[in-house]
């Protein structure tokens, strides 16, 4: 996801899913938000990836929390991907 043109950030991460256990998303912060385009994304991972490798969910956000050492606070980041996206 990071060397697709338009990603400025991007994390990926799993959430408990009823069906499988854990289900893969993704948080992507496009360069340009005006011309970001999931399938243009998928389309683009589709490429590079086997289908089981490609996040289920992508979340489009204007950020993705990090601490004061640049490490992802995961925790904060499924708290705002379960409000926000559920």
């Amino acid at each position: 996801i990071q060397d697709h043109h338009n990603t400025a950030d991007s994390f990926s991460f799993g959430i408990k899913d009823s069906e499988w256990g854990q289900m893969l998303c993704s948080a992507i912060v496009p360069q340009k938000p005006e011309s970001y385009s999931e399938k243009e994304l998928r389309t683009y991972l589709r490429s590079k990836l086997a289908d089981y490798k490609i996040p289920k969910r992508i979340l489009k956000v204007e950020q993705i929390p990090k601490n004061v050492l640049g490490k992802v606070e995961k925790k904060k980041l499924i708290e705002y991907v379960k409000s926000n996206f559920d």
